[in-house]
């Protein structure tokens, strides 16, 4: 394994050179942009970069492949919105809900009520039989 400078590597990332140390022209600017974005998301707390495909086309970035949450998809979308050069982003990831037993699905419904602050001061207990959910309290 060969270990790079971090300016050279942060300049090979940006697409300031290319991989075999020349300057990174316009026809080099989509491939700059993929490996920016490939490691952004590769890096991002929260974001399953292994099941998400990164296109570049003049700017544009599309994103496809398959999330088991919505906030995951939001992540990716954000970092690619946000990393320099990129001018659109088509986010066409598809969100796959992972399958959860009625005590996984229970501690997540729990969670999220004890962290609503409308609901601060209530006792709601929630039942999950065979994935579907019964709110019982005051």
């Amino acid at each position: 394994m060969r270990f790079w400078p971090k300016a050279l590597l942060v300049a090979w990332l940006t697409g300031v050179i290319a991989p075999c140390g020349l300057r990174a022209g316009p026809a080099s600017a989509d491939s700059a942009l993929f490996r920016s974005l490939h490691y952004r998301l590769e890096v991002a707390p929260g974001v399953p970069a292994s099941f998400i495909t990164v296109g570049v086309t003049n700017e544009v970035v599309t994103l496809n492949g398959a999330v088991d949450n919505l906030l995951a998809r939001k992540r990716a979308e954000a970092i690619a919105a946000t990393t320099p050069g990129v001018s659109a982003v088509h986010n066409q990831i598809v969100i796959l809900p992972a399958e959860r037993n009625d005590w996984e699905v229970r501690a997540g419904v729990a969670d999220a009520l004890s962290v609503a602050p409308a609901l601060k001061n209530d006792k709601i207990d929630p039942e999950v039989r065979d994935g579907f959910v019964t709110l019982t309290g005051k």
